[in-house]
């Protein structure tokens, strides 16, 4: 980490920038890829080649998943690394047998999850292993035991959630742990009780309450009566950040066909409804970032059947929508990053009937 007075002129120049703005008003390049349009279902980032930027996996129903290659300005080609058609719901990233690359963890729905290491040079043409055999629908991937390697949690649909422990090499074995069989969505993980490891979050759709799981630090969840009450609002995903700044993880709910909602966590995984309505399409994906530099986290929506909206953060957790976006089809799947090493956050889409896009954020240009 650099010396404090080294850090200062930077932080002058976001402190200046975020007194200056006064409007809701963001600016971002948006590009098109030359690609073929694809049914999208989930995106993730991962340094795949090496090369100090972001790439994307973009993983499709009843088609090829695909890898963007970024070239270091956010600018993104697709790889020629040819998968087989899977009818694929989410992906993962991650360094799952400990050589220093990244591996994919591919989800099918009526097929077993798939393990494809990466062998040094950003391919990844070998299944190391297979997990369960669906419907799953959403992944997780983190140490959930504490022991230094990666595990994983599938979300399965209709059926219980499956934990498979890594033993180090990058094999895993399913965890003895029983769960619920109910109608869950993506998985998002984060540390909601402050305690050190990572618990879950999993939205379920069709008149079920979304629910928060927490981790006893060896990987072992516990259903917990967390006061969300979502039943009836058809949960898809979530997100998780700190909306109102007082130190621990709030939810954002991605519904389907009605308001996004958020959840204010008490710092002991106890949320409560902000009451505040947030997209009313049909909400597939979403994340927080600071987008307009001020120190606050916002969000940005993939909505699949209206526009994509960025809601900007007043500092103590309200947001408006932001201005003069994009125009845009609804998208499917979202990942955010510093595509282009500008130091402000960036947005890549990817959509269910579209050609993927990438929105470059300029706010410090």
């Amino acid at each position: 980490m650099k010396p404090l007075l080294e850090r200062i002129p930077f932080y002058f120049v976001l402190a200046f920038l975020a007194s200056c703005s006064t409007s809701n008003e963001l600016v971002f390049e948006a590009m098109e890829l030359d690609v073929d349009a694809s049914p999208s279902m989930s995106s993730t980032a991962g340094d795949l080649d090496n090369d100090g930027d972001l790439d994307v996996l973009v993983v499709r129903k009843n088609a090829s998943a695909s890898i963007f290659i970024n070239d270091g300005e956010g600018v993104f080609l697709e790889s020629d690394q040819e998968f087989p058609r899977y009818h694929l719901t989410d992906g993962g990233i991650a360094d799952l047998n400990l050589d220093g690359y990244l591996d994919l963890i591919l989800v099918q729905y009526d097929e077993p999850n798939l393990l494809l290491l990466n062998d040094g040079a950003g391919e990844f043409s070998e299944i190391a292993q297979e997990f369960g055999n669906g419907p799953s629908v959403g992944v997780g991937i983190a140490d959930f035991d504490i022991d230094g390697d990666l595990d994983v949690i599938f979300t399965d649909y209709e059926a219980p959630l499956q934990v498979w422990f890594n033993d180090g090499a990058g094999f895993f074995e399913l965890s003895e742990q029983v769960f619920e069989t109910a109608n869950n969505r993506k998985v998002t993980l984060g540390d909601l009780d402050a305690d050190g490891d990572l618990d879950v979050v999993v939205p379920r759709d069709f008149g079920e309450s979304s629910v928060v799981l927490l981790n006893d630090g060896v990987g072992r969840f516990t259903l917990i009566d967390s006061g969300i009450e979502t039943a009836g609002s058809n949960g898809i995903n979530s997100s998780l950040g700190d909306v109102d700044g007082d130190g621990d993880l709030d939810i954002l709910h991605n519904c389907h066909g009605c308001p996004d909602s958020i959840w204010i966590n008490n710092g002991f995984s106890e949320f409560t409804d902000s009451g505040e309505a947030l997209s009313e399409g049909w909400s597939y994906d979403s994340e927080f970032a600071d987008f307009d530099l001020d120190g606050d986290l916002d969000i940005v929506i993939a909505n699949n059947n209206i526009e994509d909206q960025v809601w900007l953060n007043d500092g103590k957790g309200v947001f408006i929508l932001a201005a003069n976006m994009p125009e845009q089809p609804g998208s499917t799947t979202l990942i955010v990053g510093d595509f282009d090493h500008d130091q402000d956050v960036d947005v890549f889409f990817a959509r269910y009937n579209g050609r993927e896009k990438v929105w470059l954020n300029s706010q410090l240009d």
